[in-house]
């Protein structure tokens, strides 16, 4: 009797413990990329075309860059995003280590979902003054 109360409290410990590690890896991941220089962008909560770095305001066009015209990784987003057809966000998450539970989640709570975008990295363009590229877009 004595040991399965033992070993509930071992399960119980090892359990909170497993999800305090998985919970500060998203924490951990943002200060680590803050620490190398990144800035976190932020997608436009009404438009998901548009998004935020350093006060900015910024439009993601349908492009596709040539990785060569790319400048340095300058930001990030890390997002997966669930988008109705008018591009407005009906749920995101955080990417994390758990990819496929990530994106399961965001699948099974997406109603009228036209697509399912992931927000990676921005990037400025090497020879425009002002424009990002996002990868992963």
């Amino acid at each position: 009797m004595k040991n399965s109360i033992l070993i509930k409290r071992v399960i119980l410990v090892f359990c909170m413990i497993s999800i305090m590690i998985i919970g500060s890896g998203c924490a951990a991941k943002k200060t680590v990329l803050e620490n190398q220089g990144k800035t976190e962008c932020y997608l436009d909560e009404k438009d998901a075309t548009k998004f935020i770095y350093n006060g900015q305001q910024y439009t993601i066009l349908n492009n596709t860059v040539d990785k060569n015209s790319l400048g340095d990784w300058i930001g990030f987003i890390q997002k997966y995003v669930a988008l109705d057809e008018n591009y407005n966000i009906l749920k995101k998450c955080d990417m994390g280590v758990n990819v496929v539970g990530d994106l399961s989640d965001l699948i099974d709570h997406t109603d009228g979902t036209a697509y399912y975008v992931p927000y990676l990295n921005v990037c400025p363009l090497k020879t425009a003054t002002c424009g990002c590229h996002i990868t992963g877009k």
